[in-house]
């Protein structure tokens, strides 16, 4: 099964990525670096994928990390995380509770 998600960069600029054979995902975090968000999956095998939204980063300003999908944790923000209209514009602890 594929599933697609949009990342997003400093300016609110999307990219989808396109992720196959999703049912193989352990886990999917996001970095955010300099208003960037960089999408980074764990897969069953321990291999591991990265997707950038920015190609073009001059500074790596560490801003904030979280996860949007676990299997171990049976976390799945992925719906509401999708709602956020801005790379900084996520809060985790309101999904936490």
């Amino acid at each position: 099964m594929k599933k697609t998600i949009e990342i997003m960069d400093y300016d609110d600029k999307k990219t989808k990525i396109v992720i196959d054979n999703f049912e193989k995902v352990v886990k999917i975090k996001i970095e955010v670096k300099t208003g960037d968000e960089i999408l980074k999956i764990l897969y069953k095998d321990y291999s591991e994928k990265e997707f950038d939204s920015s190609n073009c980063r001059l500074t790596d300003y560490f801003d904030d990390e979280y996860y949007i999908y676990d299997t171990t944790k049976k976390i799945d923000y992925i719906s509401n995380w999708e709602k956020r209209i801005s790379s900084y514009g996520y809060d985790l602890k309101t999904e936490a509770k």
